[in-house]
C-alpha cells in the first residue's frame, strides 16, 4: 500500500521529506496544528491525541431525541483506546435501557431518559480539553510493568490497563494505556459472574498488550473475592458459564498474578458506573491509576486470597 499523505512532529524529517517527496505527499503546513491519524486527532507540536467533537455537537443539534438519535450519536464518538470509557458507557447504558423498554426507533424519549441524554450532550464540549500523550517511551527504564484493573456493576463491566515504568533513580512513570467497557447483558447475571466477565476482558487486553510492550511483567487487580477464587481454582469445579471463562483466563494469564484490591482503589470502577465529563476531568485515579502504584512494591496492597466456594456454582 502506498501512503499518499505524511505527517511528523520532527522538523528534521519534515525538511528531508520536503526535499525528496512530491509536495502533495506532505500534509499542508497549515494543517500541522492538528491532523487525523486513523480517525484520532493528533497535535504534532505537543505530540498528544485530542478529541475534536464539533461535528458531533453540530449533529446532535439537528436531532429530536429518539432511540435512533442516541445510537447514531454514540457511534460518532470515536475512542478506540477507551480513554473516555467512563463517559461513553453512559450513553451505551441509556441505549440499552431504551431497547429493554421496547422503545421504537423514532419515539421521543421520556422525561427521565431525556434528562440523562441532555446531560450527556451538554458534556460533549468538554472533550476538547482532554489531551493524551501519544507515545509511551519504553527505552531506558529498569523495569516495565502493566497493571490491569477489572470490575463490574449491574450495568456494565470492563477493564483498564496502565503502564508502570521505573527509572534508575526509582522514579515511577504511570500511563493510562487502554480500556474496554461493555454494557451488561440483557439477561440478568449475578454480580460475581459479571465480575468474571470483566476479568476476561482484562486477560484479553493483556494478551494483546504483550505483543506491544515486550519484556513487561503483568499484574491483575480485582475487588471480587469470589471471581478471584474462581480464577485461582480449578475450572473443572464450576458450571459451564464460569468454567469456560476461567479456562480462557487461565490460558491468557498466570492465575498467581491476580490479586485483590479494594474497590476504592480500583479505577475500573469508573468505567462500570459512568461519569460526567466534569467528574472525569478531575478523576486522578482514572488518568494515573491508584496512588500506591507510585510506591515501592512492598507498600502495595498485600495479595489476599481466601477460599470462597459457592455450592450453587459447583
Amino acid at each position: 500500500m502506498n501512503l499518499t499523505k505524511w505527517q511528523t512532529n520532527s522538523e528534521h524529517l519534515r525538511l528531508k521529506w520536503n526535499c525528496n517527496l512530491d509536495e502533495t505527499s506532505l500534509v499542508p503546513k497549515d494543517n500541522c496544528l492538528q491532523s487525523k491519524i486513523l480517525g484520532i486527532n493528533w497535535i504534532p507540536k505537543e505530540d498528544v491525541f485530542s478529541f475534536n467533537v464539533q461535528n458531533l455537537i453540530d449533529f446532535v443539534k439537528t436531532t429530536k431525541g429518539t432511540k435512533r438519535d442516541v445510537l447514531r450519536s454514540a457511534a460518532r464518538l470515536f475512542d478506540p483506546l477507551g480513554f473516555l470509557s467512563p463517559f461513553t458507557i453512559q450513553v451505551k447504558i441509556l441505549f440499552q435501557n431504551l431497547w429493554e423498554k421496547g422503545r421504537k426507533w423514532d419515539e421521543l424519549l421520556a422525561e427521565d431518559e431525556k434528562f440523562v441524554w441532555n446531560s450527556w450532550v451538554a458534556n460533549l464540549s468538554m472533550l476538547s480539553s482532554i489531551k493524551i500523550p501519544r507515545c509511551i517511551e519504553l527505552n531506558g527504564y529498569t523495569s516495565k510493568q502493566v497493571h490491569i484493573f477489572c470490575d463490574a456493576s449491574e450495568k456494565a463491566y470492563g477493564a483498564v490497563a496502565y503502564t508502570r515504568l521505573i527509572l534508575n533513580n526509582d522514579t515511577v512513570r504511570l500511563s493510562l494505556t487502554i480500556s474496554k467497557a461493555r454494557v451488561a447483558p440483557l439477561k440478568k447475571l449475578t454480580l460475581p459472574r459479571l465480575e468474571l466477565m470483566g476479568t476476561l476482558i482484562g486477560a484479553r487486553l493483556a494478551y494483546h498488550l504483550r505483543n506491544v510492550i515486550t519484556d513487561a511483567s503483568f499484574y491483575f487487580w480485582i475487588d471480587s473475592m469470589i471471581a478471584l477464587s474462581w480464577i485461582r481454582g480449578s475450572a473443572k469445579k464450576w458450571k459451564p458459564f464460569v468454567a469456560n471463562r476461567v479456562t480462557e483466563i487461565q490460558e491468557l494469564s498466570n492465575p498467581s498474578n491476580w490479586s485483590y484490591c479494594e474497590g476504592l482503589y480500583n479505577p475500573a470502577d469508573k468505567l462500570t458506573r459512568g461519569m460526567t465529563m466534569t467528574q472525569l476531568l478531575d478523576e486522578e485515579i482514572w488518568w494515573k491509576g491508584p496512588n500506591w502504584l507510585f510506591l515501592r512494591e512492598e507498600l502495595w496492597p498485600k495479595p489476599k486470597y481466601d477460599e470462597v466456594c459457592l455450592e450453587n456454582e459447583k
